[in-house]
C-alpha cells in the first residue's frame, strides 16, 4: 500500500512538473494556435532583443514533433519546456541562437504568437 502511495505522489509530481512547465513562465503561455495545434503567446509586451528563455531538454538523435536539429541535421535537441510550443512561421519574430536562447527578433504585443522561421522545408 505504501509503495502504491508513493508511485502515485512520483506520478503526480511528474504530471505538475510537465504542467509547470507550460504554466509558470513570467512572458509566455500556451494557448491553442491558428497556426497548428498549441502555440505559444506574450502574457505581456515583448522588446525586441529581449531573451524570451532558454531551451531545455536533450540531445538526440530521433525525430519528434519537439526536436530542433542542429549541426547539418546530424544532432538533434528534444526541446523539454514550454519553448517547445513554438510554431513556424516565414515572418518570425523570434529565433533561436546557438547557445539555446529565444530572443525576440522585434517587438512582440502582448496576445500575439511567437513564431520562428524553421526554413524553407517547413510550408
Amino acid at each position: 500500500m505504501l509503495e502504491n502511495t508513493q508511485q502515485q505522489n512520483n506520478q503526480s509530481n511528474k504530471r505538475q512538473k510537465n504542467h509547470n512547465q507550460t504554466v509558470d513562465h513570467p512572458l509566455v503561455m500556451v494557448k491553442n494556435s491558428k497556426i497548428h495545434g498549441k502555440g505559444l503567446f506574450a502574457k505581456q509586451n515583448i522588446k525586441a532583443g529581449e531573451i524570451i528563455g532558454e531551451v531545455k531538454g536533450k540531445p538526440t538523435k530521433k525525430d519528434g514533433p519537439y526536436v530542433l536539429w542542429m549541426d547539418s541535421a546530424k544532432q538533434g535537441f528534444e526541446v523539454s519546456c514550454i519553448l517547445k510550443y513554438i510554431n513556424h512561421h516565414q515572418q518570425a519574430n523570434a529565433c533561436y541562437y546557438d547557445d539555446l536562447t529565444v530572443v525576440a527578433l522585434r517587438d512582440i504585443r502582448k496576445g500575439e504568437e511567437i513564431t520562428h522561421n524553421y526554413g524553407d522545408d517547413w510550408a
